[in-house]
């Protein structure tokens, strides 16, 4: 088996495609993440640099600080650890690492003036590992943060405005709230996406949902069957329909076998 815990991103990547799955995981092969996956990243180093400025000092970045901060950890992200660009648009590359530069940028003033003062932080990016009674592989995550009331955030950056099923039915949150039951012995009392959009004039939302002991036992038997898929050593595609089949979502498009629909 390619993986020794199960995180969040672990599942999503096996119910998305399986091959994806397999050729990152079983075969060992790392294509690095797009430019708003680099943007994300971005994003979370600026916010977690605040909230523990906060811990320790009692007040937030100043937000000349958290626009440094954004450009330097994106340029080195991109020139250290790389970025998927399609085959398609790697003509405009230049362009488009730009304006992922710009848009971090444009997203973590954003968060330092807006986001970071409502919060108080407890846990900040707290990476929690949990296991479940009778499952051999343990759950691993790392929580955004969570706030001095029990709040449990997940920080994201997109380039439209998420929907309230985004927050209901995120496996991200249900095991980041799980693996906190475990971990702490409650519930967190309440749960969010916070949303940064990427728009001409950035904005965020708040999208508030709530996990409880009912999701414990269906979670404990996705997680069991997701292990015994990857035991088995058979990764099916993905749907070719699907909007992530394609050369622009997916590094692995032009070794997969299945793009394009090819069967």
């Amino acid at each position: 088996m390619g993986v020794s815990s199960i995180r969040q991103s672990t599942l999503n990547m096996l119910f998305r495609c399986g091959i994806q799955f397999q050729y990152r995981f079983e075969k060992g092969i790392i294509i690095p993440p797009g430019i708003s996956a680099r943007r994300g990243s971005t994003v979370h180093t600026t916010s977690q640099a605040t909230h523990n400025h906060k811990l320790l000092k009692g007040v937030d970045l100043p937000v000349d600080y958290m626009e440094d901060l954004a450009e330097d950890t994106y340029r080195r992200l991109v020139n250290d650890r790389g970025v998927y660009i399609p085959k398609s648009e790697v003509s405009e590359k230049n362009r488009l690492i730009e304006e992922g530069k710009v848009s971090a940028i444009r997203l973590s003033r954003l968060y330092a003036q807006k986001v970071a003062p409502m919060i108080q932080p407890w846990l900040v990016e707290r990476t929690v590992v949990a296991n479940f009674e009778g499952i051999e592989l343990p759950l691993e995550g790392t929580i955004d943060l969570v706030e001095t009331n029990s709040h449990l955030r997940d920080i994201k950056s997109a380039a439209k405005s998420y929907n309230q099923a985004a927050a209901d039915c995120s496996l991200q949150l249900t095991q980041y709230n799980v693996m906190f039951f475990l971990t702490f012995g409650y519930w967190p009392p309440t749960t969010s996406l916070l949303v940064l959009v990427d728009l001409k004039e950035a904005k965020f939302q708040e999208i508030f949902t709530r996990r409880t002991a009912a999701c414990l036992e269906p979670y404990k038997k996705r997680v069991a069957l997701a292990i015994k898929s990857i035991q088995s050593g058979i990764f099916l595609p993905t749907n070719p329909d699907n909007w992530w089949c394609t050369e622009k979502w997916c590094g692995y498009w032009q070794m997969c076998p299945h793009a394009g629909g090819k069967i």
